[in-house]
């Protein structure tokens, strides 16, 4: 009897709570699936995320709502909305499936809650302003160097699987450029395969929540495996610490430079030790997978796009007749390439979907009232290809869109690449720097070219965007 009572107050309590979550899914569309599972079962793997989005776009409309287990989700596929959603005070916290990544990337700038977020984003800005930028010019080029010497050892060949040289390099410069040290030195434990194993292993977890719980994820086949990378890497960013802690004298040469400011910030007691150490594995890891993955997607745009590639490759030449270090005013005379870099970003956006959360009550921009707790998910993968903001023509690669011209009338939030708003991602000018410099030595050097077309690409949403398939692709000097 006293069992019949405690599962009929569970069974109230819960539907007392979801009642204000039911109430919202009666007053939008609503994608099917099973009452508090929804779509959880249909997207359980990733390859098939952004097919089932599709679906449910194409039958429901560019705003819907569904259930992701026991999760209210609002999916937003319009430009205004996203709006609302990223300029509100309200929705600053990350979604609940985020969470479990800290398990692997600790607490940082990727997860934090809204409090917590603001104060380490005002205590780490100085990290990334234009002074210290400039002072990574000269490792990005050290970087370019790098890609090109491995470049040159699949003249002719296939080049397909390229993208391991891009993240081997990235990790080495976002580990310079934030710690003061390359990661990839000679007699110690390449790191590489450990951070990557660190970020798939994430992926897996948020996908299936129920390793959110300890007793789960201690029993879970890739516990060991996935302890051991963090400790690993973890244990380097202990020894950087603690050398630069131990140290009067700040050796990197970049005073400004995230460790060194983090660690300002520890003696200060503005930080712990522990949030420097979550800080520094969030600052890898957004630095180096970002990076390498929209690299390889900007080389692989070129090879489907050859008339670009030309019309690069000359911009390139004419700015800079003779091979030299890129300068900063080269940077903003790059203007064919910025374009090109935006559209690369607009077709495959390194991150294709963000979720926040509202931590009260709201109105959308669409008038839909929102109940606190709400989660969203914005779509940048879908509305920079959705016809209402890019045309008939959404899906052709065309730098031309971002022509002063074409933009002036555009919504700012149809184009989003580092999200908007508040919660905007912090390193997006350390990207476009390190993009431009990079760039501007490989296609000067090198054509690439593939039989593959752009339309027979798959996605895979794993956080960062991947494909299903990779196209063959061949390296050629000029």
């Amino acid at each position: 009897m006293i069992l019949v009572f405690i599962i009929f107050f569970f069974l109230f309590y819960a539907l007392s709570y979801q009642w204000r979550f039911i109430k919202l899914s009666f007053s939008m569309p609503q994608a099917g699936g099973i009452p508090f599972i929804g779509l959880a079962l249909k997207i359980r793997k990733l390859k098939d995320i952004l097919p089932t989005l599709d679906k449910c776009i194409e039958n429901l409309g560019d705003v819907f709502f569904f259930w992701l287990g026991p999760l209210p989700v609002i999916f937003i596929n319009d430009a205004d909305v996203a709006n609302s959603v990223f300029t509100s005070k309200n929705c600053l916290d990350k979604a609940s499936f985020y969470r479990p990544v800290a398990k692997y990337l600790g607490d940082g700038l990727f997860s934090l809650g809204s409090k917590e977020w603001q104060k380490h984003r005002r205590l780490l800005n100085p990290s990334f302003n234009q002074k210290t930028l400039l002072s990574f010019l000269p490792i990005f080029e050290q970087g370019a160097n790098c890609i090109i010497e491995d470049l040159e050892k699949l003249e002719g060949k296939d080049a397909s699987d390229f993208s391991q040289i891009f993240h081997k390099t990235s990790l080495n410069v976002a580990a310079e450029t934030t710690m003061g040290r390359k990661m990839s030195v000679e007699g110690e434990t390449d790191l590489l395969p450990h951070y990557q194993n660190m970020l798939n292993l994430g992926i897996i977890v948020i996908s299936q929540p129920w390793l959110s719980i300890d007793f789960f994820f201690k029993r879970w086949k890739h516990f060991e495996k996935g302890t051991i990378s963090v400790n690993l890497v973890s244990n380097f960013s202990k020894m950087l610490i603690k050398q630069k802690v131990e140290s009067e004298k700040e050796d990197s040469g970049l005073k400004s430079i995230f460790i060194d400011q983090a660690i300002s910030l520890v003696r200060e007691k503005k930080f712990t030790l522990q949030e420097l150490e979550d800080e520094a594995a969030n600052m890898i890891f957004g630095a180096f997978e970002t990076t390498a993955s929209i690299l390889y997607s900007l080389l692989m745009c070129m090879a489907f796009n050859p008339e670009c590639q030309e019309k690069l490759y000359n911009e390139i030449i004419t700015l800079m007749p003779e091979e030299r270090e890129v300068t900063l005013q080269d940077l903003g005379n790059l203007s064919y390439m910025e374009m090109v870099i935006f559209e690369t970003l607009r077709l495959l956006p390194a991150v294709p979907l963000i979720g926040r959360k509202t931590d009260r009550d709201l109105h959308l921009s669409n008038n839909l009232f929102v109940p606190k707790s709400t989660e969203f998910i914005i779509s940048i993968f879908h509305i920079h290809r959705n016809k209402k903001y890019w045309g008939e023509n959404a899906l052709v690669f065309n730098p031309d869109n971002f022509l002063p011209e074409n933009t002036s009338c555009r919504s700012s939030y149809a184009f989003m690449p580092f999200t908007r708003g508040i919660r905007n991602c912090i390193g997006k000018q350390y990207a476009m720097y390190s993009l431009k410099v990079v760039l501007s030595k490989i296609i000067r050097k090198f054509k690439f070219s593939t039989t593959a077309k752009f339309e027979e690409l798959e996605y895979v949403e794993a956080v960062i965007l991947k494909f299903r398939k990779i196209p063959e692709i061949k390296v050629q000097f000029r």
